[in-house]
């Protein structure tokens, strides 16, 4: 699969609003996530304000509930589809919302 189909995209974008309004609306009303797309990678990044920073990258399968997921390192600058035992990895599900669970715990809000 080259690329995520468009009607994919708008339900990703669905999902990625409704977690903000769920668990983030509450914390920070400026913190956010937000998807940016290439091929067929959804990459989650958090958002304070005009500070964005890479979280998770999703690769799309061609299941809506089977996502593989990779998780940013900091310490490497890379996204790591292997990597276990992070704080979060327990949300992983194949999920859109599991994955961002995961990033949220892997890298909570600092607000």
């Amino acid at each position: 699969m080259k690329t995520i189909p468009k009607e994919v995209k708008k339900e990703i974008q669905k999902l990625v609003d409704q977690f903000n309004e769920d668990e983030l609306d509450l914390i920070n009303e400026f913190y956010k996530y937000v998807v940016e797309y290439s091929g067929n990678y959804a990459y989650l990044k958090s958002k304070l304000y005009d500070d964005v920073s890479p979280a998770g990258r999703l690769k799309y399968t061609g299941d809506m509930n089977n996502w593989e997921f990779a998780i940013y390192r900091y310490s490497i600058e890379e996204y790591v589809p292997d990597e276990a035992f992070f704080p979060g990895e327990s949300y992983l599900d194949g999920t859109i919302t599991g994955a961002l669970y995961c990033c949220n715990t892997a890298y909570p809000p600092t607000i």
